[in-house]
């Protein structure tokens, strides 16, 4: 009998936006949007107009861009499996990645207790207009 082998194929773009984090922002975008929508609803109307002609442009763009991506396909397998080589490394380093928007944003870490900074941790701090931003990676 023939050995069947099924190949998992993973696209980096999708295995990102399934995240928690980019998940949980796409929904907060989205929440807004709407909000937006319903409080004006002319600018929901031209809001809608242009996601009509957006998708349309798309279409066609794909549908003559198939033959070119067809042709590169080698060379975009092999993008994609080093941007998921180079997720993988960010996952790790950053493991906030994993966390909702309402975990990252909670004043307190869950235990109640403020951690404490180890030494050489991963530390990003921003500060522009008067206000300071940290971003820690664990």
């Amino acid at each position: 009998l023939a050995e069947v082998v099924v190949k998992l194929v993973t696209s980096a773009l999708l295995r990102a936006s399934h995240l928690p984090l980019v998940r949980s922002v796409f929904r907060s975008v989205s929440s807004v949007l709407s909000g937006v929508k319903e409080r004006y609803p002319l600018l929901g109307l031209v809001g809608g107009v242009a996601e009509v002609g957006v998708r349309g442009v798309s279409e066609e763009a794909l549908r003559r861009a198939t033959p070119l991506l067809q042709s590169l396909e080698p060379q975009i397998d092999l993008a994609n499996r080093l941007a998921l080589t180079g997720l993988d490394s960010l996952e790790r380093s950053f493991p906030i990645l994993n966390q909702s928007t309402e975990e990252v944003s909670s004043p307190e870490p869950a235990g109640g207790q403020e951690p404490s900074e180890p030494s050489g941790s991963n530390t990003l701090k921003s500060s522009g207009a008067g206000d300071a931003t940290e971003i820690r990676a664990k």
